[in-house]
């Protein structure tokens, strides 16, 4: 399904506009077996048809907690929304129903705040990507409690680049990320092919690059951010 990038960025599935940006999603299908809700975060309030929210769960095919770890099993088993409604799995995930069927948007510990807009690292790192040579990988995180500090980290691949362009690269990620996102970097970190880490099945460990970057241990070929500002850019 196609919708409105600006809609889909404020929490709800809208229509596209002829000329504006839009965002492909893939639906689930239909949920056999278990009972779907889209819930507020914040307020347990189950949102309308089209909405984004946190998605849970409830069936048979839910287990019934995590083994021996009480305390993540009562924060995210057996939650209630705030209707009353019992016995929902929180599953950490953002997605929104419509027409039954179920739609992914993200991770809410992944989740980025722009401008009061919420931008899914995923498909910012998706159009870096995309974007073409030298780019390779790339991981968009959050340097900062509020979230709104976002930092790009974009692997080059080739050999010889000099300092002037290296610092056009980064111009280039600033604005990829602006054009399609709207979304102004608080810095760039350049950085050689294989630094971004993935897990065995090929996903990006978001939680390992944001200490690795925070710790100041990506050694970068060039950087507009601290903790590397002084060394790269």
């Amino acid at each position: 399904m196609t919708v409105a990038a600006d809609r889909l960025d404020r929490g709800e599935l809208g229509p596209p506009v002829p000329g504006l940006a839009v965002r492909t999603l893939v639906g689930c299908g239909p949920a056999s077996g278990v009972t779907v809700r889209i819930v507020d975060p914040a307020t347990s309030a189950v949102l309308p048809d089209g909405s984004v929210g946190e998605i849970w769960v409830r069936g048979d095919a839910v287990a019934a907690g995590y083994w021996r770890r009480p305390l993540e099993t009562s924060a995210a088993f057996g939650c209630a929304t705030s209707g009353g409604e019992h016995g929902f799995l929180r599953t950490g995930d953002l997605g929104a129903l419509r027409n039954g069927e179920l739609y992914l948007t993200g991770r809410i510990k992944d989740a980025l705040l722009v401008d009061g807009r919420t931008l899914h690292p995923q498909e910012a790192e998706r159009q870096l990507v995309r974007s073409g040579s030298p780019f390779g990988s790339a991981v968009v995180l959050s340097a900062s409690s509020a979230q709104e500090e976002i930092v790009a980290i974009q692997e080059i691949r080739g050999a010889g680049w000099s300092p002037v362009q290296l610092a056009g690269l980064a111009e280039r990620v600033r604005g990829c990320l602006h054009q399609e996102f709207g979304a102004d970097l608080a810095g760039v970190v350049l950085v050689r092919p294989g630094t971004v880490r993935r897990t065995t099945s090929g996903k990006v460990r978001r939680s390992l690059m944001r200490e690795l970057y925070l710790r100041g241990e990506l050694r970068p070929l060039y950087a507009s951010a601290p903790p590397y500002a002084a060394e790269g850019g």
